[in-house]
């Protein structure tokens, strides 16, 4: 199985309560439509190891069919309007691909 894993910060003036609405309400529910998409989830950044504050706001954890087709389902729609609309909540981002050795 392959993961996409994406780590953000969220743009000024967006708040952590208000993404997880957006979230909710629109991204997962249109990640789920794309054919390479298998599961989605969400997740909001509590604090590093240690305690120090968290370098990100949030994580989103993709199941894919692959990074190729996950990567051209964003070149058409809906994953391009998704990915449109999701940008405009983001300052900054990386997404990585992991294919997983185990699971459960």
């Amino acid at each position: 199985m392959y993961v996409a894993v994406t780590l953000f910060t969220l743009a000024e003036g967006r708040t952590l309560d208000d993404y997880e609405r957006f979230a909710r309400e629109f991204i997962g529910p249109r990640m789920l439509e794309l054919p390479s998409v298998r599961g989605f989830m969400d997740g909001r950044a509590v604090r590093q190891m240690g305690g120090a504050r968290a370098g990100w706001d949030g994580l989103e954890v993709i199941e894919i069919a692959s990074p190729e087709a996950f990567e051209a389902d964003h070149e058409v729609s809906p994953g391009k309007d998704v990915a449109a609309r999701w940008m405009e909540w983001i300052d900054t981002y990386e997404v990585t691909f992991f294919t997983l050795i185990n699971e459960g």
